[in-house]
C-alpha cells in the first residue's frame, strides 16, 4: 500500500501456487520417462552385445581361414552385462571355413538371441 491508501501493482513473478503446480507436473512427467529410458539403454546394450558377438564369430572364421589354423571361439564377457553361454561344445572353426557346429545364446534379462553355426560352411545364423 501506498501512502494515500491505494495498492501498487506488483512486480512481474510467480505465486507459490504456481511454482508447485509447475513442479508436481515435472514430477510426473520425470516418473514417466526415466523408466522408458532405462529399457531403451538397456535395449541398446543388449543390441551392441549382439554386434560384438556377431563380429567375434565372424573373426574368429576369418582368423582360422588366414592363419590355417583351428580357432576357437572364446565369447568372453560382453560390455553391455549380456551372458553368452553353449549349450553344447565350443566352437572351433577350421581352415577351410567350416566349424565344429554348434549353437550360442545370447541373454540379458527377457532378452536372448541365438546363433547357430553351420558346420559344413561354418556360416553364422541368428534367430530373433
Amino acid at each position: 500500500m501506498s501512502a494515500i491508501g491505494k495498492i501498487e501493482p506488483r512486480g512481474a513473478g510467480f505465486t507459490l501456487l504456481e511454482m508447485l503446480v509447475v513442479l508436481a507436473v515435472l514430477g510426473l512427467i520425470s516418473a514417466l520417462a526415466f523408466p522408458a529410458a532405462e529399457r531403451a539403454q538397456l535395449g541398446q546394450r543388449f543390441e551392441g552385445d549382439a554386434a560384438t558377438l556377431e563380429a567375434r564369430l565372424h573373426a574368429a572364421r576369418a582368423a582360422a581361414i588366414a592363419s590355417s589354423a583351428p580357432r576357437v571361439l572364446e565369447p568372453g564377457k560382453l560390455d553391455g552385462g549380456s551372458r553368452v553361454e553353449t549349450p553344447g561344445e565350443s566352437i572351433v572353426f577350421y581352415p577351410d571355413g567350416s566349424a565344429r557346429g554348434g549353437a550360442l545364446v545370447l541373454s540379458a534379462g527377457r532378452r536372448s538371441r541365438r546363433y547357430t553355426i553351420d558346420p559344413g560352411s561354418g556360416e553364422v545364423a541368428v534367430a530373433r
